[in-house]
């Protein structure tokens, strides 16, 4: 038989599990409901700033929030520079713009970009992959 103190020291023990429990509970909760992480940038137009100074525009169409492929569009002004750890100090932020554009052609057409503007198409497709088994990220 149990002694009064091994009973109650026992059910003390359960109401300390009880805790944990709980708390595992919520985070396996939390993680069901909550929405996937997506690096995917805003719909819209959005500004490229380097020190203050616009060097570039990103045109972003529409597309489902579930898409998993998805094409930017960034023109890259003359003066525009391409981050290095070599620049201490220099600032590249992008910035929502107020403009909008139904369609990449209207974008294009309501733009005045100088000369020696460069125009580049980023394709991206997002995955949940193991990067151990990613041949660029040196697996096999």
């Amino acid at each position: 038989m149990h002694s009064r103190k091994q009973v109650r020291f026992l059910g003390l023990d359960r109401r300390f599990l009880l805790i944990p429990c709980v708390l595992m509970l919520f985070v396996i909760l939390m993680n069901f409901f909550s929405a996937p992480v997506s690096a995917q940038m805003e719909r819209g137009i959005m500004g490229i700033f380097q020190n203050g100074k616009e060097v570039g525009r990103i045109y972003v169409p529409d597309r489902s929030v579930k898409a998993d492929r998805y094409s930017e569009y960034w023109f890259l002004y003359p003066n525009y520079i391409y981050p290095s750890q070599s620049l201490p100090g220099f600032e590249t932020v992008i910035i929502p713009l107020p403009e909008k554009a139904a369609s990449l052609a209207e974008f294009r057409k309501t733009q005045k970009f100088a000369p020696g503007t460069r125009s580049i198409k980023v394709l991206s497709q997002e995955a949940q992959i193991n990067l151990i088994d990613d041949p660029d990220e040196g697996g096999q």
